[in-house]
């Protein structure tokens, strides 16, 4: 398994690589602070990144896990992750904001998941666990024998 170092210099990687292939950026009026600003300037950041060159970039499993575990929409038409920030008044704020989320998200699509082992009861759990209920049933019939 990769390291965090290794991990971050290859989510790094791939952005730059990103940027020049497979993010397309459009801005649109920010719902966001910024008063009449608001609107007068288009500082909300729709940024969308094409799935297909991710997958040659980063591999197609690395892929599957970023789209698993995004938050943000998926549009499986387009076959793009579509990542919108609209916290700051600035436009380049929200670009660089938008760009970090999907670093962020591409680290932890880097990490393997674990397997998970299936843990046997050991026979005198399974003991106690069969007295206790053989001893709760004799409780509830006992409740019944009244005549």
């Amino acid at each position: 398994m990769l390291n965090n170092q290794t991990n971050s210099q290859t989510a790094s990687h791939a952005i730059n690589k990103l940027e020049t292939e497979g993010l397309t950026f459009a801005f649109a009026c920010s719902s966001g602070p910024g008063g009449q600003n608001v609107n007068k300037r288009a500082t909300k950041v729709l940024m969308r990144v094409d799935m297909t060159i991710v997958t040659q970039i980063i591999g197609p499993a690395i892929s599957q896990r970023l789209i698993k575990i995004s938050p943000s929409a998926y549009i499986e038409a387009s076959n793009e992750l579509l990542i919108v920030c609209q916290s700051s008044r600035s436009q380049r704020r929200n670009k660089l904001e938008c760009i970090t989320r999907l670093q962020e998200m591409l680290l932890r699509a880097m990490i393997v998941p674990k397997k998970r082992k299936r843990k046997t009861v050991s026979r005198r759990a399974k003991a106690k666990r069969l007295d206790a209920k053989s001893k709760r049933s004799k409780v509830k019939r006992m409740r019944g024998e009244f005549d």
